[in-house]
């Protein structure tokens, strides 16, 4: 496996379909980032194409953005239109990429089968931008790796983060606590079944 890819659309290619149940995976540009009190991500948005596009609406005491965002994910360019009014420009792009940034966005495959019900997901690192020079509003996604893969099993969301050789247990009923830490979990070696199996054991004597 690579250790940097060079455009989401090499990063899509890292897995067609869900090992539990063959589903084709699908590709979104998402945040780690969620609304405050909720935990929604602020961006969810679809590939399509080899385009994303969406809105970033930020407000804080200090100033207002509202800006278009469209990525190219074969090119890995990021262009910011429509968030300037035309006073401090330079300044204005330099927010909103900021911004941008801040909410750790980055390229997510999951799994979209209901039935299936183990929501798997890959997700990469967040993206750090350069600048394009002499281009306004653009800026291009530096090379990024992988940073986890993971399940869901009713109330535990289940991680394997890249380079990491423990797996990592998460409980959705109380977000606070300390994930449970144990030996790798090997998700390719296992049915959908017996992954569930040893998840249950784990959290049931741990």
């Amino acid at each position: 496996m690579t250790d940097k890819f060079e455009s989401i659309l090499e990063f899509t290619r890292l897995k067609k379909v869900c090992g539990f149940c063959k589903t084709p995976l699908r590709a979104h540009l998402t945040n780690f980032v969620g609304l405050v009190g909720t935990g929604i991500p602020i961006i969810n948005s679809p590939l399509v194409g080899n385009r994303f596009e969406f809105k970033i609406e930020h407000t804080t005491p200090s100033f207002k953005i509202n800006a278009d965002v469209f990525i190219d994910a074969d090119k890995n360019v990021v262009l910011f239109d429509n968030f300037t009014n035309g006073e401090l420009p330079a300044i204005d792009e330099y927010v909103v990429r900021q911004t941008f940034e801040d909410y750790r966005p980055h390229i997510e495959l999951y799994c979209p089968s209901k039935s299936c019900g183990l929501n798997y997901h890959i997700s990469s690192y967040w993206f750090k931008l350069v600048k394009v020079h002499k281009v306004m509003g653009a800026w291009s996604i530096q090379p990024f790796g992988l940073y986890l893969e993971g399940v869901r099993i009713r109330n535990y969301v289940v991680h394997n983060y890249a380079n990491d050789k423990n797996t990592h247990i998460y409980s959705r009923n109380n977000e606070d606590a300390q994930p449970l830490e144990v030996p790798l979990v090997d998700f390719s070696t296992m049915s959908k079944e017996k992954l569930i199996t040893r998840i249950q054991t784990i959290v049931t004597f741990s």
